[in-house]
């Protein structure tokens, strides 16, 4: 089964090839979803690409107290990219605080200091 990039995957990868284009991160419509799961607490991405980036192994933010902040999710979430082995590896997606989220994508917004 093909699996496309949701659209808040896809907004957010698109913040990180702006922001990491000079270490060859890859468009986010060369990038594939592997598998994705839906934890209640989050959600983890993994992504399938062509090509390497040259970016430490670890896991990369978008800036200093960036968050989304969603409809029906109170305290929004936090999310980071994991590099391995050159590789965007993964997307992970954590709920802030104690609620439960279905995995329903609802309106939203990104919050916090992208440039930082």
């Amino acid at each position: 089964m093909k699996l496309n990039l949701s659209p808040l995957e896809e907004a957010i990868l698109k913040r990180y090839a702006a922001k990491y284009a000079s270490a060859g991160f890859p468009d986010p419509s060369c990038i594939r979803v592997a598998s994705r799961e839906n934890t209640g607490a989050g959600r983890f991405t993994f992504f399938w690409h062509e090509g390497e980036v040259d970016l430490d192994e670890g896991e990369y933010g978008l800036g200093e107290f960036v968050q989304i902040d969603m409809d029906g999710v109170s305290a929004g979430f936090s999310f980071w990219l994991s590099i391995a082995n050159k590789r965007v590896e993964c997307l992970e997606l954590v709920v802030n605080g104690c609620e439960r989220w279905d995995g329903v994508e609802r309106p939203w917004k990104f919050v916090g200091d992208l440039d930082s």
